[in-house]
């Protein structure tokens, strides 16, 4: 890859991403229901360049123990691998 299309790709990222925390926002206050992005996948998929696949840290209360923290919290490297999977 390039890096123009490595600029683009991160600007669509982006453009994403700040949608999605404004969701986020709005489901907080209970104006919207959530899961917004996987209506993205269902009804804009021929935009899409790639599937959508959720990486985000473990849907458990985060552990006291520092071990047990590490297993649920997202780290780089779990990003790097989710994105090794879409881009390949």
């Amino acid at each position: 890859m390039d890096k123009e299309l490595l600029l683009e790709m991160y600007r669509k990222m982006l453009t994403i991403r700040r949608f999605e925390e404004s969701v986020v926002a709005l489901f907080a206050k209970g104006l919207i229901p959530g899961f917004v992005h996987m209506y993205i996948g269902e009804e804009a998929i021929d935009y899409l360049d790639a599937l959508i696949k959720r990486v985000a840290a473990l849907d458990v209360p985060i552990p006291f123990s520092p071990m047990l923290e590490r297993q649920a919290v997202l780290d780089e490297n779990s990003v790097i691998k989710s994105v090794k999977e879409i881009v390949s």
